[in-house]
């Protein structure tokens, strides 16, 4: 419970930030807010009924840090875009739709698992694929086409992708059932 709280106490301090220095920037000496700075120099007019132009206030850009991605480049997708597009064969038959992407720990996109059979995902078995496998196809109209060498037929036949969670859990079931047949009372663990 207190590292809750300590956590909503450190995102109400970030999220004020912008706030206070608002209030820093805007506020008198003695640190109270003025309802609305006046202007400390006003140009006077070169002639009598000459037009003034109005006064411009310059807005400072933000730099970006270090590492931030501020544009979406030409040659890139947003995983967003990817996830719920369908992936076709070199016949153009839909093969499945993507489901997720899978991400390695430095970064690089390893695959997509693509979701092939089933009925508006009832019964539908998930394959991973790399995605080097996967040919990204820009559309004259706009968006992507996806084309994969694969059949809808060879993908329903191939091994179906199992998480590392899935995995830890048939570990884990295996274990249980061999201590079952030895009599040995099983040892369970907590679910993360």
């Amino acid at each position: 419970m207190r590292n809750m709280i300590e956590r909503i106490s450190l995102v109400c301090a970030l999220a004020s930030a912008p706030l206070m220095l608002a209030a820093q920037e805007s506020g008198t000496d003695d640190g109270t807010m003025t309802a609305d700075p006046a202007p400390t120099e006003q140009a006077a007019p070169a002639e009598m009924g000459a037009e003034t132009a109005p006064t411009e206030q310059i807005e400072t850009i933000p730099e970006p840090v270090e590492g931030q991605i501020v544009l979406q480049s030409e040659d890139s997708i947003l995983a967003n875009d990817l996830i719920g597009l369908t992936v076709y064969s070199a016949t153009e038959e839909s093969v499945g739709d993507i489901n997720d992407i899978i991400v390695k720990l430095d970064g690089t996109v390893e695959g997509v698992v693509v979701g092939v059979g089933g009925f508006l995902g009832i019964g539908e078995k998930e394959v991973a694929i790399e995605l080097d496998k996967i040919d990204l196809v820009s559309l004259e109209g706009g968006g992507t086409r996806l084309i994969l060498s694969a059949t809808r037929e060879d993908l329903e036949a191939a091994p179906a992708f199992k998480t590392a969670r899935e995995q830890q859990r048939e570990a884990e079931a295996e274990a249980m059932q061999q201590q079952l047949d030895q009599g040995v009372a099983p040892v369970t663990t907590e679910a993360n």
